[in-house]
């Protein structure tokens, strides 16, 4: 009925397994009465989606397995992404280069290659395929090159255009292929406007080449951090238990969806930016307790010195995320991994454009889907 990748990493080994799982026709069971706050029944266009109404059950089709000790032209896992045709691209900042795999795992060719001209990375920052486009994007000249999924070629590279007015002033730091003539830029929250820096990130509407059309195109919520001061200066460091932030792209240019994983709230959005629909996911919140906070920094990477940021944190929160992430497929179904029994528990929703949730399946690994 439709299928979905997802990955599995490792990154003491560099191990990415990717798995192909497709819906099956399931009997329904019945779903709990849950109250919704009343600050979401307020929503227009709100649809409720319960737990216990899937109509499908996930079953496992592929389990493809990669060593990056095993591929010879690999060093350095960065990111890892795929297009419509389930090739996948494996994002290498060592050697600055992108790989790219067939369905089956087979290495098919790379993508560019370290230095500061056309086609050349100094940096691979968060890219994105779009129809048989790859879209590298470098955080620091503020550069995309353009390269084309079929053949190899180097297609063109342009610069993202910024503003002049130092008091609107901000980098992109993550571009979205909105349709074949749009991208969005979204910008570091930390250098826009004043009185909006500390508590929301802004979407820029751009030509696709880099040309800015809208640079107050869309505003939502910056991702969740702990913050707080050290020494004489301020900080902000993301943690396993604060809360993400994310834009996902609908298919066909169609418009975007987005949610703040402390509310379990999906708002939906057309290609102009307006709002259209939301989808409330009935769940309970989960404590987040201080053994869980003890168990995520002793688990941590310690570069990221996660034990330093909360011990100076300003707040901490008291419950976990709703999400873990989320992304839309090519028929527009919206599949979200929720915490379900933090740190391990996980649940794979997987929710209709029309609001119905057709699969609901609980997994158990030992590190993120």
């Amino acid at each position: 009925m439709g299928s979905i990748n997802y990955t599995y990493t490792d990154m003491k080994k560099n191990i990415v397994t990717i798995l192909v799982i497709s819906l099956f026709l399931a009997a329904c069971s019945g779903s709990p009465d849950i109250e919704i706050p009343e600050e979401i029944t307020n929503l227009e266009n709100l649809i409720t989606v319960k737990p216990g109404d899937a109509r499908y059950t996930l079953q496992l089709q592929e389990n493809l397995y990669l060593n990056q000790l095993d591929e010879e032209h690999t060093q350095n896992l960065w990111a890892l992404y795929s297009d419509q045709y389930r090739n996948f691209y494996w994002a290498d900042n060592y050697i600055l280069q992108i790989h790219q795999y067939s369905p089956e795992g087979t290495y098919v060719r790379s993508f560019g290659e370290k230095g500061h001209g056309p086609g050349e990375f100094d940096h691979i920052s968060r890219s994105t395929v779009y129809k048989n486009r790859l879209y590298v994007f470098e955080y620091g000249p503020q550069k995309v090159h353009v390269f084309n999924t079929d053949t190899g070629d180097f297609v063109e590279s342009f610069a993202i255009e910024q503003q002049t007015d130092i008091t609107k002033f901000s980098r992109t730091e993550e571009i979205l292929v909105q349709n074949d003539s749009t991208i969005l830029g979204i910008q570091n929250s930390s250098l826009g406007p004043p009185g909006t820096r500390e508590d929301s990130l802004t979407v820029s509407l751009y030509r696709t080449d880099g040309r800015l059309v809208n640079p107050e195109f869309f505003r939502y919520r910056k991702r969740g951090a702990l913050e707080g001061r050290r020494g004489s200066g301020r900080f902000s460091t993301s943690g396993k238990f604060t809360a993400d932030s994310k834009i996902a792209m609908l298919p066909d240019g169609q418009g975007f969806v987005h949610s703040h994983a402390s509310d379990p709230v999906f708002y939906f959005y057309n290609s102009e930016g307006d709002y259209q629909k939301a989808f409330y996911l009935a769940l309970d919140p989960i404590p987040l307790t201080k053994e869980q906070i003890n168990h995520e920094i002793e688990n941590s990477n310690p570069m990221i010195d996660l034990g330093t940021a909360v011990q100076h944190a300003e707040s901490i929160p008291d419950t976990w995320p709703y999400w873990q992430t989320f992304f839309v497929s090519d028929d527009g179904n919206l599949w979200v991994i929720i915490f379900s029994e933090p740190p391990y528990g996980r649940e794979l929703w997987v929710i209709s454009p029309d609001g119905n949730l057709l699969a609901q399946e609980q997994f158990e690994l030992q590190d993120a889907i």
